[in-house]
């Protein structure tokens, strides 16, 4: 027995080590003494306005303005095709050898190299849709960012209306409180599974000790599974961050060897055992892990990547893996206990209501 113990802890170091090497190609961090001047835009539609004909953003133009009517535009950045009248057709100037803009599903990124020329006039956006072009309001620099290249610098709301944009600062920035909302998913999300699961066992009648072990084995895969549902699928999206994707890939490489070590098992990993690995060993590694992300991060200060999957590809396919693999092992770890049928659904209706309780915290944010 203890021979197997010491070949899975072997095992699992292995795998997981052999993760982060994998990683390490990708891990090339930005030396920047501080981080370059950026500009994000995010398009969000009118809750009136119905989004289907004008989801698709297929061109951005910045544009500077003369004065606040903005009669005499001149075009400082521009990303993807812009055809109807009122698009801007000159070549950037000076600005563009400086700055790049780049766009994907309705998030747009604009990152300025720290030689950009200090212009203070004011600004609007022309984007193009796929139905029609929409203008947004002009937006005058404030004081409190006359030194600051360009005026645009910062976090954007640009709300999408019927026939217009309208643009606004953001107060603060569209990633803050991300942590929290990790903290404050994980706690809902594991009392919601373990009531789901409570009413399984009280419905089921089973004994005092099966009881326990099943809830055990929820707690212990939800612990494995939520790092990887935040932070490896999100992963897969667009402008994503080199602490995302590492951090990311590290917590799927260690709930897939965690997973593995279970299923493989030669002899039943008694309920004390888990709940032991689920307070010491998981929570060292995802440590660990999150530490080998933060450092190879740092000052990294804008996404590696720009293309990725849809925000719902990604929901799709994350709620894929959990329900699979929570099913999976509750069904491996009581399999003389709880038909395959009863472990998929208990897992289908965990998942389905940790997803609703999920969706409702993003919304509220």
């Amino acid at each position: 027995m203890l021979k197997h113990l010491r070949l899975g802890w072997i095992w699992l170091v292995a795998g997981w080590m052999a993760i982060a090497i994998w990683l390490v190609p990708v891990l090339a961090a930005s030396a920047n003494p501080h981080p370059p001047p950026q500009a994000w835009f995010h398009f969000v539609h009118r809750s009136s306005f119905s989004p289907l004909a004008t989801a698709e953003l297929q061109g951005l133009q910045v544009a500077e303005c003369d004065t606040v009517a903005c009669k005499a535009p001149n075009l400082l950045l521009e990303y993807g095709l812009c055809r109807d009248e009122g698009c801007l057709t000159e070549v950037p100037e000076e600005t563009g050898a400086f700055a790049t803009l780049h766009c994907a599903a309705n998030t747009c990124l604009a990152i300025f190299d720290y030689d950009s020329p200090h212009i203070q006039a004011p600004f609007r956006l022309i984007a193009q849709f796929r139905d029609r072009l929409r203008i947004s309001n002009v937006m005058e620099l404030s004081p409190d960012h006359t030194t600051m290249p360009l005026t645009l610098q910062g976090d954007w709301r640009v709300e999408v209306t019927t026939n217009e944009l309208m643009l606004t600062r953001e107060r603060t920035p569209w990633r803050g409180g991300y942590f929290q909302l990790f903290r404050t998913g994980f706690g809902f999300t594991i009392v919601l599974e373990l009531l789901v699961a409570l009413l399984y066992v009280a419905w089921r009648g089973v004994g005092r000790s099966l009881a326990l072990r099943i809830l055990t084995i929820v707690g212990v895969v939800h612990l494995v599974t939520f790092p990887v549902v935040w932070f490896f699928f999100p992963s897969l999206q667009p402008f994503q961050y080199t602490f995302e994707e590492i951090f990311g890939g590290i917590s799927l490489g260690i709930a897939v060897t965690y997973g593995l070590l279970l299923w493989f098992a030669t002899r039943p990993v008694s309920t004390t055992k888990l709940f032991v690995s689920s307070i010491t060993i998981v929570p060292f590694m995802l440590g660990l892990g999150f530490a080998i992300a933060w450092f190879f991060s740092l000052n990294s200060w804008f996404p590696t990547t720009v293309e990725g999957f849809s925000p719902k590809t990604t929901l799709v396919l994350s709620e894929l893996f959990v329900f699979g693999y929570e099913g999976a092992l509750i069904y491996r770890l009581v399999w003389d206990k709880v038909p395959l049928l009863h472990a998929s659904l208990l897992s289908l209706s965990m998942n389905g209501v940790s997803l609703a309780v999920g969706l409702w915290l993003w919304r509220m944010h």
